[in-house]
Order: structure tokens, then sequence, then C-alpha cells
């Protein structure tokens, strides 16, 4: 009878800490998606070289710039790495003083697949969102369809898995 309260109380005590640190990530990802839809000084940046450093350090852990070539420049977008040839591609990347997004392409199995990296500068804490395959023309409308009560994108449900700073 011992062992089994003490199991519950064990129980409930990592419960609620598992509520509380879900709680969290949630409020980062709600203030992630708000600061990103309501950036209103956006500037589109389409080479890797042309990012600030704070950008290029903040997205460093997900985006791995050594093996992402710039858009037109040769890649990998299947699954076989080849030495000296890159198995991402930067679409385009939009920064303004407070928030940053960086759209890529990673080679993979059944062709390339489209991730979108978003975190509000300055702040641990980064969305990354899975887009499937369509590249969007204009950033606009990655931030319009975010801004919706649900993020469609080709189709499907699209939600942030959510990365803790560190």
């Amino acid at each position: 009878m011992r062992q089994s309260r003490l199991v519950i109380a064990v129980f409930l005590f990592l419960a609620a800490g598992t509520s509380v640190e879900a709680q969290e990530f949630d409020d980062d990802i709600e203030r992630i998606e708000r600061a990103f839809v309501d950036a209103d000084d956006l500037v589109i940046v389409n080479r890797i070289e042309d990012l600030p450093s704070d950008v290029i350090d903040l997205f460093e852990r997900l985006a791995s710039w050594e093996s992402m070539a710039n858009w037109g420049e040769r890649w990998s977008s299947g699954d076989v790495l080849f030495e000296g040839i890159k198995d991402r591609q930067h679409v385009y990347s939009a920064i303004s003083d407070t928030v940053a997004a960086v759209l890529f392409q990673r080679g993979g199995f059944s062709g390339a697949r489209l991730y979108l990296l978003v975190a509000e500068r300055g702040t641990p804490g980064i969305c990354q969102y899975s887009m499937g395959r369509e590249v969007p023309d204009v950033m606009a409308w990655v931030r319009e369809a975010m801004g919706s009560p649900s993020f469609f994108w080709n189709g499907s449900l699209v939600a942030c898995n959510y990365q803790a700073g560190q």
C-alpha cells in the first residue's frame, strides 16, 4: 500500500511538471507564431551569406548551413550523398528587427522536402514546420496561412515542432 502511494505521488509530480513544461512550450509557440504573423517589416534575403550573423547563429542547430546550397546552386535532392554536394538548399529567408524565418529544402529518399524555421531574434526557441514539397513564391502566403485558425499548407495541417533554445 505504501509503495503504491509512493508510485502515485511520483507519477503526479512528474505529470504536473510535464504539463507545466508543455504549457510553456505552447506559450512559446504562440508567441513565435504571433510575432511572425504580426511582423510588418519583413525583408526577403535570398542568399545565406547575406543573412545577419545572429540569424545564422540562431538557426545553426537546425539549418546546418555548411551543408546548405543557395537557391540555384547544385545540390542533392535525393537521399544519396555525394562528396562536395550539399544536401540542403536555401530557398529564401525573411527577417525583421524582431523575427526571422528560413525556408529551405532537404533531400531525402522520396525527394526534397520543404522546411520552415521561425524564431524571435534574441529569444530561445524555434518553431520548425514540415511544409511538404511545394515551394511558395512569397513568404506572405505562409504568414497568411499561419495567421488563420488552422494552418494548412499543401492540403495538410501544419503544426510547430517546437525546438527549445539552449
